[in-house]
């Protein structure tokens, strides 16, 4: 396989599963495609200060809890920016459903299970729609 960089160059993200009671909380930012909230870790930066610092950027809230078992760590390399991906998704709390950007680029929607069976999602996390699906709430 023939590659574009270099073999130790990746990007980490930290992404937030939310269950609200509407169901999972997902962002939608100039795309027809939904996506978790979060984003990468910068140099230095722990983990879960990367997200606290992205879900306060992304869609204006604080977290209240981190789950200390990550949900899961998903790796793909079909990203547009041509190198490996690894995402590091939590389960987080809010203190409330009643989400609304700051960014007026970032749309949010919560989303049932049947709705995450169809709805169009980022193709580098598609492979991992079933996990959307069984973390989502009823």
């Amino acid at each position: 396989m023939t590659t574009t960089y270099k073999p130790c160059t990746y990007r980490v993200s930290a992404k937030a599963a939310i269950q609200g009671t509407n169901g999972l909380l997902l962002v939608k930012e100039d795309s027809e495609y939904w996506d978790l909230p979060g984003g990468g870790i910068e140099h230095l930066e722990e983990p879960e200060n990367a997200l606290r610092r992205e879900i306060q950027e992304e869609i204006g809230v604080s977290i209240e809890t981190i789950d200390d078992d990550l949900l899961q760590a998903w790796v793909t390399y079909d990203h547009p920016a041509e190198r490996p991906l690894v995402f590091l998704v939590y389960p987080i709390s809010t203190k409330t459903d009643a989400i609304k950007s700051p960014e007026p680029s970032i749309t949010i929607g919560y989303f049932t299970k049947e709705d995450l069976k169809k709805l169009p999602i980022e193709p580098h996390i598609e492979k991992y729609r079933q996990n959307l699906i069984d973390f989502a709430p009823n």
